[in-house]
């Protein structure tokens, strides 16, 4: 054999080799995405009843061993309940709602009457007092349900490195917090400029947040001001247009428009 045909012989081999070698790399990248896909995820939607608008109705969270929170239930403009369909999504193990007033609380009746199962209603203790949640209860009642306080010292979820706990509550508005992995969150549900100034008191340091979720429209006033200066998000997503969702992954976040 001819030295030619021997180094055509050695190309040939590396060439192989190189393939094989590459399909090797390839196959162990590919598993090693998917175990990354596959670690266990929060994740939060908001539902706006538009594609500009910032204020949202209601927030859906998904949690890592499959539990449903939704926090408020607006739906002044018909997008809940398809969001909640669309999503085939029949039971809600928590429904945590702020505040009386029909724009978050004008989807609840209509869910219970298709047929939406609500396992659990939790509302702030020190809004329990207000007149304003006679109608719900009322219509609570007839499913078997009752409207049971939020206490600011239990969390409201916790299991492994997942924790969703109330943070500050004033009458109609409330503050929540949920910690995944790395990842925080704080929301504010009802009128949160109402509990600016309280958080804002509250140590800002364990407070320091990666996303902030605010309802309030008013993005000038001191309230505001004070509670993302005590927070110091990385994201503001108060500012944000349209419904979208919230991968939290431990130690990364993902945004995805609807």
């Amino acid at each position: 054999m001819t030295e030619i045909d021997l180094s055509a012989k050695r190309r040939k081999l590396l060439l192989k080799w190189g393939v094989i070698g590459t399909g090797w790399i390839a196959l162990y990248l590919l598993g090693f995405i998917y175990l990354i896909d596959k670690r266990p995820f929060v994740e939060w939607a908001l539902i706006k009843s538009g594609p500009q608008e910032t204020k949202a109705e209601a927030q859906l969270i998904k949690m890592p061993d499959g539990q449903v929170f939704l926090m408020g239930a607006g739906d002044a403009a018909g997008s809940l309940l398809p969001y909640l369909k669309k999503q085939k999504i029949k039971d809600i193990d928590k429904l945590i709602l702020a505040s009386s007033q029909p724009y978050f609380t004008s989807g609840l009746k209509e869910m219970l009457g298709v047929g939406v199962r609500i396992k659990e209603v939790l509302v702030p203790s020190n809004s329990l007092k207000s007149k304003g949640w006679t109608e719900i209860e009322a219509q609570l009642k007839n499913k078997g349900l009752v409207l049971s306080p939020i206490n600011l010292s239990q969390p409201l979820f916790q299991k492994d490195s997942t924790r969703l706990e109330a943070i500050a509550s004033d009458g109609d508005s409330l503050a929540l917090r949920l910690v995944h992995g790395k990842n925080s969150l704080v929301v504010g549900l009802g009128d949160p400029s109402l509990i600016g100034l309280q958080i804002a008191k509250l140590n800002c340091q364990s407070l320091k947040t990666d996303l902030l979720i605010n309802y309030t429209e008013s993005k000038n006033n001191e309230p505001y001001l004070n509670w993302v200066g005590c927070l110091k998000p990385e994201r503001d997503l108060s500012i944000e247009k349209g419904t979208f969702k919230i991968l939290l992954k431990g130690d990364s976040f993902k945004l995805k428009r609807r």
